[in-house]
């Protein structure tokens, strides 16, 4: 049985219509990385930790009804 594959040289696919990136480890690395039982971590943006902080804050507050 022969099977075909064309490779393209582009990092990114759409197949109906979603798009699918290629594995990179290089990028995945500045990412994130591999823990000791290989789950990747995703490192937290900036932007994402200012959002984390203020549910934090806002959850405390609440908690402790304050105001």
């Amino acid at each position: 049985m022969m099977v075909n594959f064309f490779w393209q040289d582009h990092e990114n696919f759409v197949d109906d219509g979603i798009q699918i990136e290629l594995f990179n480890l290089n990028k995945e690395r500045e990412e994130g990385y591999f823990d000791a039982d290989e789950n990747f971590v995703e490192y937290a943006k900036d932007n994402e930790i200012k959002v984390i902080k203020q549910v934090i804050r806002a959850q405390f507050k609440a908690n402790f009804n304050l105001s």
